[in-house]
């Protein structure tokens, strides 16, 4: 005697449900490409593994509105933003300061970035400050990526995209320099 159990034919029901499903996971995954800044990851069988919205500086990157100093100092900030705000993993000194709360510990380095992080703000316009500050914050509060779109035409003001990219770049450029400026006033010191 055979254990094996026999399937029942599907109905004419199931396929048709079957077809619609299939037909409505390939438009969502068709709407969900049509977004340029997501990343969209789809299995052998053609279903959705992941959806991942790429942040503003890779995606100009990507396309050439921003060039590598520019992407590299929107980095350094992230870098800088994430040691002043105690989340970035890297080892560095056990040395404690005193603070107000007993969970936040303060170090050295902690402090080191958020110098950085003042002293290149300093250099650079309210605007720009608003604008990175806008697009890299969220982050650290723990939200996803942010509409990049919707964060420069808060700020900015600006609607086209050509003139949303410009603006991101502008800010960028001001920043290279800034840290430039700060690098230099470090050296000669």
């Amino acid at each position: 005697m055979s254990s094996k159990r026999r399937h029942k034919p599907a109905t004419t029901a199931e396929i048709a449900q079957r077809v619609a499903d299939r037909r409505a996971q390939e438009a969502d995954i068709a709407h969900l490409r049509a977004q340029p800044d997501l990343r969209v990851v789809v299995d052998n069988g053609g279903r959705l593994v992941a959806a991942n919205r790429i942040d503003v500086f890779a995606l100009l990157l990507s396309r050439s509105a921003l060039t590598q100093a520019h992407h590299d100092a929107a980095r350094r900030l992230e870098s800088d933003i994430a040691a002043w705000k105690g989340v970035d993993r890297a080892t560095g000194s056990l040395e404690r300061v005193q603070c107000a709360a007993p969970q936040g510990l303060v170090t050295d380095r902690m402090l080191d970035a958020g110098a950085r992080v003042q002293a290149v703000m300093g250099r650079i316009g309210a605007r720009d400050v608003s604008l990175l500050m806008g697009l890299l914050l969220p982050q650290f509060a723990g939200q996803t990526l942010t509409r990049w779109r919707e964060t420069v035409e808060r700020i900015t003001g600006e609607t086209r995209d050509e003139c949303q990219a410009g603006a991101i770049r502008g800010a960028c450029d001001n920043l290279a320099r800034g840290y430039v400026a700060i690098d230099y006033a470090r050296k000669t010191a």
